[in-house]
């Protein structure tokens, strides 16, 4: 399922061109490959109802690599389960499901613009805060 959007982390090979792989590895940064983050997100998938209720947390979530697949299907999922109009609230208790942390802020920004792409026009809802810090 996680595979069959291949633009689920569309900065990852920009980020890796950007950022030296000295520079990443005097950070400590390791880049997960999508197959191991699929399969990570299957696993998630067995536990039911984790993959689309519950807080999550990446504290290394570098380009959103976790993040961004979870966040599109949580916002697919209130897509289909609402018969009226999403608000703003709701995109943003959604949002505030997916967290990520990261040391780098060249990963930190790549994660943001992942997740505004995901959110594709539910961007226009309102103002929106993006839980992806720095730390």
């Amino acid at each position: 399922m996680y595979g069959a959007n291949p633009a689920t982390d569309i900065l990852r090979d920009l980020y890796q061109s950007l950022v030296p792989r000295q520079l990443r590895k005097a950070l400590g940064e390791s880049l997960t490959p999508q197959w191991l983050a699929e399969a990570c997100l299957a696993r998630l998938s067995s536990t039911p109802g984790a993959r689309l209720s519950g807080r999550v947390l990446d504290p290394t979530c570098g380009t959103g690599t976790f993040l961004v697949p979870l966040l599109r299907e949580r916002l697919r999922r209130l897509r289909t389960d609402r018969a009226g109009a999403i608000t703003a609230e709701e995109v943003q208790s959604v949002l505030n499901s997916v967290v990520g942390i990261d040391v780098n802020p060249v990963a930190v920004t790549a994660a943001r613009v992942n997740m505004v792409l995901a959110l594709g026009e539910l961007t226009s809802y309102g103002t929106l805060s993006l839980p992806i810090w720095r730390a």
